[in-house]
């Protein structure tokens, strides 16, 4: 699941603004190598991670079970942000996002199909195992809303950051870093503001054409925090801001659900990716990997880092696809709450991610669908 190809070429050269000096330098050759595989494929984990526990989070009638979810929910909730990061490293420092014409063609070509493919077959898929959408303006509806299906949001997302590409790409290469680090709190302010005001108030919410934008800031963090030179001080902070951002979703999200009286819908606010607690969890943990990735895929064995390498370029599919597994798994007897809730968790997602990956890759040695993964 990503947004864009690896490229290691350098940006051309241009002459900043007087007393500034232009953003994040390209990636140093080798860039791409060890932490973005490791990157991509620890975020499609924990996305069906999130997916497979969450049927523990709405049975809150199982307290032991119901922490079990919490806790991995809460720990796994910066999947997609890093997704987001690692195609902002990667498209805002390349010079063929600058082409905008070469780009939205390379980009969408690719993207269109799927969207169209994917939305098809879930609204088919939702209909025929859950009953919904029961017509078609429903159908409609959740076209317009972005949401066909509950995760395919992330290709309204995914779209609407293509297009704004070669904008903020210009944005990064003309701005220093302090002043990108600006631009980039101000768009966290502006997304983690509007989720506040969406989940307490009920004011507001996000459509097909405007799903991308709650995400701009962890695109543009992507490339500031890139190349950010790791120390043992910083590490440390990363691990600690980690750690305690993810303790306080579960403890948080505890209290809101059950003692403050949110229930489970606004109950569960410290989960969406703009929250007070995703943000810096996802930040910190963005920053783990691409400072201790490639030192962890150094020490795998060819064979490993060809596997690791294998799941990574599978990851986009790996996504659009397990939903569906997930659903057949269930109907087999195989999801979260089919025994003790770390082990079917973990079963869970052990076998949808070798099921979804094993089906990504006969999809792409079919050429008349092979663009849809």
């Amino acid at each position: 699941m990503t947004i864009a190809p690896p490229t290691a070429m350098s940006p051309p050269t241009l002459t900043p603004p007087s007393g500034a000096t232009t953003g994040p330098s390209s990636p140093p050759e080798g860039f791409r190598l060890g932490w973005i595989e490791v990157g991509r494929v620890a975020a499609i984990l924990a996305v069906i991670a999130v997916h497979a526990a969450s049927p523990l989070v709405l049975r809150t009638t199982h307290p032991s079970s119901w922490w079990v979810g919490n806790l991995i929910e809460s720990a796994a909730r910066w999947c997609v942000p890093v997704f987001i990061m690692i195609s902002g490293a990667l498209l805002l420092t390349s010079p063929r996002t600058a082409d905008t014409r070469s780009f939205y063609r390379r980009r969408f070509v690719r993207l269109g199909p799927a969207i169209v493919v994917w939305t098809v077959a879930y609204l088919v898929f939702g209909y025929l195992v859950n009953g919904v959408p029961r017509t078609l303006e429903e159908a409609i509806r959740s076209i317009l809303l972005g949401r066909p299906y509950f995760h395919l949001y992330f290709l309204f997302v995914i779209a609407g950051l293509y297009v704004a590409a070669p904008a903020l790409r210009l944005v990064v290469e003309r701005l220093d870093r302090r002043r990108l680090a600006v631009a980039t709190g101000i768009a966290f302010g502006l997304a983690m503001t509007d989720q506040l005001i969406l989940s307490f108030a009920g004011i507001g919410g996000p459509n097909a054409v405007t799903r991308w934008l709650p995400f701009v800031g962890f695109f543009l963090a992507g490339a500031l925090l890139r190349d950010q030179s790791p120390t043992p001080t910083r590490i440390r902070i990363a691990i600690a801001i980690a750690i305690g951002g993810i303790v306080f979703t579960a403890l948080g999200t505890a209290l809101m659900v059950g003692p403050l009286g949110f229930g489970l819908g606004r109950g569960r606010y410290l989960y969406e990716y703009p929250s007070i607690t995703t943000v810096p969890v996802s930040l910190a943990v963005f920053a783990l990997l691409a400072w201790l990735g490639p030192s962890l895929f150094a020490l795998l064995s060819t064979r490993s880092r060809t596997l690791v390498a294998s799941a990574a370029t599978a990851s986009f599919g790996i996504y659009l696809i397990h939903p569906m597994v997930l659903t057949g798994l269930s109907s087999l007897g195989l999801d979260g709450t089919a025994t003790i809730a770390p082990i079917a968790v973990g079963a869970t997602v052990g076998a949808a991610f070798i099921i979804s990956w094993g089906l990504v890759e006969i999809i792409r040695r079919l050429p008349a669908v092979r663009a849809i993964v």
